[in-house]
């Protein structure tokens, strides 16, 4: 509003605006809450959003021309203002579809330390395909190893946590999980677990297939001392022995 009456002022607040988006967006940054790509696709987007208040919406060079009691032109745009419309719209959708096809992916490759045989493992995640082997090996630690990828928004992003607690039985749960809008996700979780203490198995997924080995000597899922609570919304179901349960 200040850029024709006030140029000095309105340079000033540009300045200001800046400034204080750059600052706001290091600092998230810095914190490991944004990237780089959100900080300069929310800066276009701020701009964009001006531009189209300042000279099509609230429309302040016309009321200001009108003010000034100079005539106004009217009639249809001209080439020049039909090619500047064409491009901004060209541009919104360019910056929308960059938006949403912005690349995700994350490497999983951890070792759980286990200061306790647990007595329950637990896997869950809204889309992946989950594969457990259960094995002789001292109890003493989980290995987990694959890979999510997907497409979504630049500031989404896919998270792997474990946590081991020790009431009222031990459990070590292993989630997966996404926040942010994606508009396509995949993954393969691989986990090998130690029998030792283990009495129930547990996964559940929102889209995905399971697969459970038992490569123990003993055979401890068939003879029943370890329970297998295996749930997908959409997938398949492989318990030991080459055997689908749904």
């Amino acid at each position: 509003m200040w850029r024709r009456r006030r140029p000095a002022r309105a340079w000033g607040a540009l300045a200001l605006g800046l400034a204080a988006g750059f600052a706001l967006g290091l600092g998230r940054m810095a914190a490991g809450g944004h990237f780089l790509s959100d900080v300069i696709w929310s800066a276009l987007l701020a701009l964009g959003v001006a531009h189209l208040l300042y000279y099509y919406v609230l429309r302040v060079p016309l009321h200001e021309s009108l003010e000034a009691g100079a005539s106004v032109p009217r009639g249809p745009m001209s080439r020049a203002q039909r090619w500047i419309m064409a491009g901004a719209a060209l541009g919104g959708v360019a910056v929308l579809l960059a938006l949403f096809a912005a690349p995700h992916g994350t490497e999983l490759a951890a070792t759980i330390p286990l200061s306790v045989s647990p007595r329950t493992f637990e896997v869950s995640a809204r889309k992946a395909n989950v594969e457990i082997m259960i094995v002789d090996a001292p109890a003493d630690r989980v290995a987990i190893d694959g890979e999510l990828h997907g497409f979504g928004l630049p500031m989404s992003r896919l998270e792997a946590r474990a946590d081991l607690t020790l009431e009222p039985l031990p459990a070590l749960r292993y989630r997966i999980e996404q926040h942010g809008w994606f508009t396509d996700l995949d993954g393969i979780v691989r986990a090998r677990v130690p029998a030792g203490e283990l009495e129930r198995i547990a996964v559940h997924l929102g889209r995905g297939n399971i697969r459970v080995t038992d490569a123990t000597r003993e055979g401890v899922v068939r003879r029943g001392r370890i329970k297998l609570d295996l749930r997908t919304a959409a997938g398949r179901v492989q318990g030991p022995g080459s055997t689908f349960l749904r």
